[in-house]
């Protein structure tokens, strides 16, 4: 009978120190969950700040959509390039006529100082310089260099 006694206290301390050992996992696998919870909430956080840092309102741009033609292209004038200027200008789309035929004409516009500027967007013929559709924008930059664009009315 004392042997059962003893037995049943190895099976106890057994027991004992595997609840521990599951308690102490336990507690592992909790923290580890914490820290990386809090490092995504970071990162998260980080991402969000950069986006609004990093922001550039001082550009923006300016899209004509026409049908593949390379006689054909936008033709911007500015009336104040003191305060706004063509940063770039790209076309891409089907630039070889084989597909859908649209070629968007993309100019990116900065601004350079405050102030209120015009730009006239012509479509012009490159051989001859005849012109068809013409597009005005009104460009207003503020002290913070934030262009605004909106379409020129009365113009």
């Amino acid at each position: 009978m004392f042997m059962k006694k003893e037995i049943s206290n190895k099976e106890k301390t057994t027991e004992s120190k595997t609840k521990k050992n599951k308690n102490k996992n336990e507690t592992k696998k909790k923290k580890i969950f914490i820290i990386i919870f809090v490092c995504i909430i970071i990162i998260i956080g980080v991402i969000i700040s950069l986006t609004f840092i990093l922001k550039d309102d001082s550009k923006k741009v300016i899209k004509f959509d026409t049908t593949y033609n390379d006689i054909y292209t936008w033709k911007p004038k500015i009336d104040n390039d003191k305060i706004v200027r063509i940063d770039d200008k790209k076309r891409v789309g089907d630039l070889e006529g084989k597909g859908s035929g649209i070629i968007t004409e993309k100019f990116v516009l900065k601004a350079l100082k405050p102030g209120k500027t015009y730009i006239t967007f012509t479509y012009t013929n490159k051989n001859n310089g005849s012109f068809g559709e013409i597009k005005t924008y009104k460009a207003v930059v503020d002290k913070k260099l934030k262009l605004t664009i909106s379409k020129a009315k009365n113009r």
